[in-house]
């Protein structure tokens, strides 16, 4: 067992497998990655203003949560949609 874990080490660490595996080339996977990364990074900030709406609504002075929840689920994802868009349109 501890073989096979060298084995994927030893292919792991070749510079040519490490170059092929990080490196986004013009085209399809370079725009999938793309928006991997934008659907991530919109979740994530989907789940953060629910879990400040939440937070809020269980705090006795959580208005400011509340407010801060509302404004990252309206602002965050208006951001990411130019971002990555800017990004896919000068690729």
């Amino acid at each position: 067992m501890l073989t096979f874990f060298l084995e994927i080490h030893i292919k792991l660490t070749n510079k040519s497998m490490m170059k092929n595996l990080f490196k986004l080339e013009p085209g399809l996977p370079a725009e999938s990655a793309i928006k991997i990364i934008y659907y991530f990074l919109l979740s994530l900030s989907v789940i953060t203003g629910i879990g400040l709406i939440v937070e809020g609504l269980n705090d006795p002075f959580g208005e400011l949560f509340i407010v801060l929840g509302i404004l990252v689920l309206l602002i965050i994802p208006i951001v990411l949609r130019i971002v990555f868009g800017l990004i896919i349109r000068n690729k």
